[in-house]
């Protein structure tokens, strides 16, 4: 029996030793398991900040270089604007009312003078008489016909259109029956 009696003396010593190796082995497995997940937890936060950053870098990236565009269009309008280069005086017509015939205080010829200044205002409109012919000039983009056709068709009536073209009307005054 000594020699069964040391058997399980060295059983009961291997299972203690064992024991005691796993008890020991378990917290620190489960240590290692939260540290891990602690480190996973960092990484995927370290992840997350820096995608926000790349998008805010191509963010700002966008951003200047539509400001850099912004400010090359203006120092090119301000250049055209101080060396004559202007796109306004390139856009901008005159077109020409001419009206024979007509007496310089001919009422129904100032209530025409009058809507085009107030249609197109006092600065873009101009009035000379010379040998009982009347010539309206009026500054803008619009061609004789739209300027024409914006007087109301009341006072239309009270004239004829002789001749027209991109630039200019010919009218007279329509006999008054």
């Amino acid at each position: 029996m000594t020699m069964n009696h040391f058997r399980i003396t060295l059983l009961l010593v291997a299972l203690i030793i064992a024991l005691q190796a796993y008890s020991q082995t378990e917290p620190q497995r489960r240590s290692r398991t939260a540290d891990d997940k602690k480190v996973v937890k960092e990484v995927e936060e370290v992840n997350r900040k820096t995608r926000e950053v790349n998008e805010t870098v191509v963010g700002t990236g966008e951003a200047i270089e539509k400001s850099v565009e912004e400010t090359k269009n203006t120092v090119d309008k301000v250049g055209d604007i101080l060396f004559g280069n202007s796109p306004k005086n390139k856009s901008k017509r005159s077109v020409t009312i001419t009206i024979p015939g007509v007496a310089y205080d001919e009422p129904m010829l100032e209530a025409l003078y009058q809507n085009i200044t107030r249609s197109w205002g006092d600065k873009k409109t101009t009035k000379t008489f010379q040998d009982q012919k009347v010539v309206i000039q009026v500054s803008c983009k619009q061609s004789a016909d739209d300027v024409w056709s914006q007087v109301p068709t009341e006072l239309r009536k009270n004239f004829t259109v002789q001749q027209m073209s991109e630039q200019t009307v010919q009218l007279e005054l329509a006999s008054q029956e």
